[in-house]
């Protein structure tokens, strides 16, 4: 078992005997690669698991398999641990649809032995007293609250340990690991970049601001 401290609460990483293929839903965002790096410690310290990434594509990041690859390839190196082979839903996915869509690749990928459980870096929203509403209207932290519901930590064959804990707390899980000026450059959160993926985080779009209030920057 893997235990970290944060200001909100204790983050802990543990995977029962009964399973040995896991799956991490990796996006390239910041809360999924810390989450991916914790589970490789688990691999490495704990029990070695096979850890199988995979990603759907959302259509309106659809660099989200590039930089998922660029994470595990940091993660391998870094904590000396080599995951599965990436498994990525070869269509790009409707952002009106998306939640549904990973639901059933998820279901997929368990039905066809690939993975027995997995781990999602899904977090709560920021604190009810940030305002971050874009100027069209979409509310990203009503959006995300009515994709999650109810968010216990265990789930029906899945785990999302950052479920009672905010960006913030994964910024501090960064800082724990010494990973903000390595790793956190490498992942990628902007909604605007569709193409250029070179140039940096807009600043402006819902996930680029929630990155800058919890970490201070966005690269």
């Amino acid at each position: 078992m893997i235990k970290v401290e944060t200001s909100q609460g204790e983050i802990i990483i543990d995977v029962p005997e009964k399973y040995s293929k896991v799956g991490i839903k990796i996006s390239g965002g910041a809360d999924s690669a810390i989450l991916s790096y914790m589970l490789a410690l688990y691999k490495r310290d704990v029990r070695d698991i096979d850890l199988i990434p995979f990603t759907a594509i959302n259509a309106a990041k659809p660099y989200q398999h590039i930089f998922a690859h660029r994470v595990i390839g940091f993660i391998e190196k870094q904590v000396g641990v080599q995951f599965y082979i990436h498994q990525i839903k070869p269509e790009l996915v409707n952002p009106d649809t998306y939640a549904e869509e990973l639901t059933e690749y998820t279901r997929l990928l368990r039905n066809n032995g690939i993975i027995q459980t997995h781990f999602t870096g899904i977090t709560e929203n920021p604190d009810a007293d940030v305002k971050l509403v874009l100027d069209n209207g979409w509310d990203g932290m009503a959006n995300r609250e009515k994709s999650l519901g109810i968010k216990p930590i265990k789930r029906k064959n899945s785990y999302v340990p950052f479920a009672n804990v905010n960006k913030k707390a994964i910024a501090e899980l960064y800082n724990y690991y010494g990973l903000t000026d390595t790793l956190f450059p490498i992942t990628r959160s902007c909604e605007s970049r569709k193409t250029h993926f070179t140039q940096p985080h807009c600043g402006k779009c819902w996930w680029c601001v929630e990155r800058k209030w919890a970490f201070g920057r966005l690269d």
